[in-house]
């Protein structure tokens, strides 16, 4: 989570206040450079894989348990879904890069990279595959899960990246077809308290 927020320091998002010896405000002061063995770096690559294991764990096991089917439907779907969001920001880092789908094996642990078009492919078909089982919303204590909307607004991330835009358009209008909307004073989306609008298509708890 910090990550993200912390690379917007990186863009007009936000603002580094003070110069300081942490990565992230030396990167937005132009005094230090992210580096293959600097935190910034094994934060990105390391974090990245430990979701992705722990979603290619459930992908894998959960057809094995005996329990409602349409409730394993949509925790596979919330799994590729996570799986496809990291494996998306490890290619747009990285380019080629690792790309276990199984259960770990021992002489697996360190796996040959992958074409970044491969994992651009399996980005793509885990979001198309959960689009088809996550619901619009959720209600109560899932509420912050996985949405449909959020799969399709990640699918037309992922054309975006790659200039294909008439496909990132067809993407972006499926996710809106949810309930979306905005808040009629943007100004409340800053509010402390402010959150789960209708405005939220994903939104860490």
């Amino acid at each position: 989570t910090w990550l993200t927020l912390w690379e917007d320091v990186l863009t007009d998002d936000a603002t580094w206040k003070a110069i300081e010896e942490r990565l992230y405000g030396g990167l937005a002061w132009g005094t230090e450079t992210a580096a293959g063995d600097n935190s910034y770096a094994i934060r990105a690559w390391s974090g990245s894989y430990e979701v992705i294991v722990a979603a290619n764990t459930a992908i894998n096991k959960i057809p094995e348990i005996d329990m409602d089917e349409n409730l394993a439907k949509r925790l596979i779907a919330e799994c590729k879904f996570m799986r496809a969001y990291f494996y998306h920001r490890l290619q747009v880092r990285y380019g080629d890069v690792p790309m276990p789908t199984q259960l770990p094996e021992f002489e697996d642990f360190q796996p040959e990279r992958k074409p970044r078009a491969d994992v651009v492919a399996l980005v793509r078909q885990d979001l198309n595959d959960a689009i088809e089982d996550l619901p619009w919303q959720h209600t109560g204590n899932d509420v912050g899960r996985v949405t449909k909307g959020a799969a399709y607004c990640l699918l037309a991330r992922s054309y975006l990246f790659d200039g294909q835009f008439a496909e990132a358009a067809t993407a972006a209008s499926g996710g809106m077809q949810g309930t979306y909307d905005l808040l009629p004073d943007y100004a409340d989306l800053w509010e402390l308290g402010t959150q789960n609008t209708v405005e939220s298509l994903w939104e860490i708890q």
